[in-house]
């Protein structure tokens, strides 16, 4: 866990060659670790995804954020709401960063709920950025984005 965020913290300073580096090196150790413990169950394929998804946001890399959280997400079992709504406010973000406004607000709006009653403080703030940054884009999804959010409030 600590090195693969680590990688996260390098993707958050700018550097990508290391954030990877780290992130690859976290599998790793995952993958062929033969006494990890049980509640490590979680870090698979998908979870590593969705990692590298969140070192390509931080990193504004846009496109390759948004297909590495559809492939951590597709694996998130329903009962997961509180990681759906992080990361599906995340993909909203990738999806808003590279300029997918619709594909932004309909991402928004499929997580909204689950941000608003149990995704608080982080899913929550993470979709009011998401209209932050689209209104500042001048796409008119931010304004549907933010009435959406205002009414929850």
């Amino acid at each position: 866990m600590a090195v693969q965020m680590a990688g996260r913290g390098h993707a958050l300073e700018g550097d990508a060659d290391d954030a990877y580096r780290r992130l690859d090196e976290a599998q790793q150790i995952i993958a062929t670790a033969s006494d990890a413990p049980p509640w490590l169950y979680f870090y698979g394929e998908s979870w590593f995804a969705a990692q590298r998804g969140m070192a390509d946001l931080h990193l504004k890399e846009w496109s390759s954020a948004a297909e590495n959280l559809v492939i951590g997400l597709a694996a998130f079992a329903p009962s997961f709401r509180r990681d759906r709504a992080w990361y599906g406010s995340c993909l909203a973000h990738a999806y808003a960063g590279s300029g997918e406004a619709e594909a932004a607000l309909e991402t928004s709006l499929s997580v909204i709920t689950d941000a608003s009653e149990i995704g608080r403080p982080h899913a929550w703030q993470e979709l009011h950025r998401v209209a932050g940054m689209l209104m500042r884009r001048g796409a008119p999804e931010g304004r549907s984005l933010f009435e959406a959010l205002a009414a929850l409030d």
